[in-house]
């Protein structure tokens, strides 16, 4: 095999092998942790990650006594690339029976049980989210919050799968 032909090869892994980290919000959904079908449930807009504020998503689960287990993810965006790689399991986490709630956030968050995504995203300017999930039968809000602190700061709208409110 010639030269020409294993660098075009290896060319073309690279960007085929960053694909799953290059979703758009409107892009069918990657499977969380490269293992779980799930669809978009929830949709936010207005995401912030600074040093000064961070986003964070508490989900909760409505699962009745003896219902299933859900995962669910958050897929942050900057300007319209992913920020995160949930088919990589970066913002994912598990709830865990009925009432169970979990958070996910750009970062960690003095005072809160979360989990952070690997790479705070710095999203300079405002960003979104889809919240992924196994279960439609599942709540979220989304909250600004002062990292350092975790102070609240505003809430943020979130929107049933990809739709406002009259859509």
């Amino acid at each position: 095999m010639s030269r020409l032909a294993v660098i075009a090869g290896v060319a073309c892994w690279m960007v085929a092998g960053t694909a799953s980290a290059q979703n758009l919000i409107g892009d069918k959904p990657p499977l969380i942790s490269g293992t779980d079908r799930a669809k978009v449930v929830f949709s936010i807009a207005g995401v912030v990650d600074s040093a000064t504020q961070a986003t964070y998503v508490s989900c909760t689960s409505l699962e009745k006594t003896g219902g299933k287990d859900i995962h669910f993810a958050v897929e942050f965006f900057d300007n319209g690339s992913s920020a995160n790689d949930v088919a990589a399991g970066d913002g994912d986490e598990f709830l865990s029976g009925p009432g169970d709630t979990d958070g996910i956030s750009t970062r960690a968050i003095t005072g809160l049980s979360t989990t952070e995504i690997a790479t705070p995203p710095g999203i300079a300017g405002i960003g979104a989210a889809r919240i992924l999930s196994t279960s439609t039968k599942i709540i979220c809000a989304a909250f600004v919050v002062d990292p350092t602190n975790g102070t609240y700061l505003a809430s943020l709208p979130v929107f049933k799968a990809l739709k406002q409110s009259g859509d």
